[in-house]
């Protein structure tokens, strides 16, 4: 990992990018396995059962993370699009 951000805002677009797509692949395979176990739910044993639906409930909290991990994505975007504003209107 990286120690800080680099403030070139073309490299914080680039990294708020790769970011929302990380964001995409873990929420898509989370959906995909949550999918995936409730279609056998059902045939599974009381204590498999209890699983799935413990499972379920850390994916809730692991959806709340992926949120604030967006509102970062949001923020560099934002920065970014701050300081090319900034390097625009600033005459050298």
């Amino acid at each position: 990992m990286m120690n800080g951000i680099n403030r070139n805002p073309t490299e914080m677009l680039n990294y708020a990018s790769k970011f929302e797509k990380s964001i995409e692949v873990i929420e898509n395979e989370l959906e995909g396995t949550i999918r995936d176990l409730n279609i056998y739910v059902s045939e599974l044993d009381q204590k498999s059962q209890e699983c799935v639906e413990k499972f379920e409930n850390d994916c809730k909290e692991l959806y709340n993370q992926l949120e604030e991990y967006r509102n970062l994505v949001k923020l560099l975007r934002k920065n970014a699009n701050d300081i090319n504003d900034i390097i625009s209107s600033t005459r050298f």
